[in-house]
């Protein structure tokens, strides 16, 4: 993800997609770093070390917001997030802003 000057629409789709995903198969830490990101030619992405998936509790993914943000990602990213799904949107901001 370091190498793309530009969080596409499709990429924040999969990386939306991914969190539920955890949330969904009951993982305590719904998060990931990017550096555990991989993004194959087609968008798609690949997860790996959810070594502390059931050991830490986030209310919102934390490493995923502080790595897109240092790529000057996150602004994207949260704004796609609020168009793909808003609930979600609502949850993580109050979340954000309570830490």
């Amino acid at each position: 993800m370091k190498q793309r000057k530009v969080l596409s629409k499709v990429l924040a789709k999969e990386l939306v997609l991914m969190l539920k995903v955890l949330e969904h198969i009951q993982f305590n830490r719904i998060d990931a770093r990017l550096r555990h990101i991989f993004v194959k030619d087609d968008q798609k992405i690949k997860v790996i070390d959810h070594v502390s998936a059931f050991r830490y509790k986030t209310d919102y993914p934390i490493h995923l917001y502080r790595g897109l943000k240092k790529l000057g990602h996150l602004p994207v990213f949260l704004q796609q997030l609020e168009e793909l799904d808003p609930d979600l949107f609502k949850r993580w901001e109050k979340a954000r802003m309570l830490k």
